[in-house]
């Protein structure tokens, strides 16, 4: 079990995507956001939680599908026609993390 204050603390990037165990995520930079990154209406923030997260190779084939999902529609926002490749995923109670290859 990893224990970190941030999850660029937890994986050396600024962004990824977040989908949360009810299947609900969005792709953010979370570089300057203490806690788990929670999305408002205003903006995202955490609460300045400790955060303790697993290293794993794979999530529920759906969630894993909604993750590529939002990281193939942010690439083709800024251009990319790539398909995203994963890099690292990391699992809580609360929610998965997703980074990509190539992402910063």
């Amino acid at each position: 079990m990893l224990k970190v204050k941030c999850l660029q603390e937890l994986n050396g990037y600024e962004s990824g995507v977040v989908i949360y165990k009810d299947g609900i995520g969005f792709v953010t930079n979370w570089s300057g956001i203490n806690g788990l990154p929670r999305q408002f209406i205003t903006r995202i923030f955490g609460f300045d939680e400790i955060l303790e997260f697993s290293r794993v190779n794979e999530a529920p084939k759906e969630i894993m599908e909604i993750a590529l999902e939002l990281a193939e529609q942010d690439q083709k926002k800024n251009g990319i026609d790539e398909k995203p490749r994963i890099d690292e995923i990391f699992e809580s109670e609360d929610c998965c993390i997703f980074t990509f290859e190539e992402w910063n």
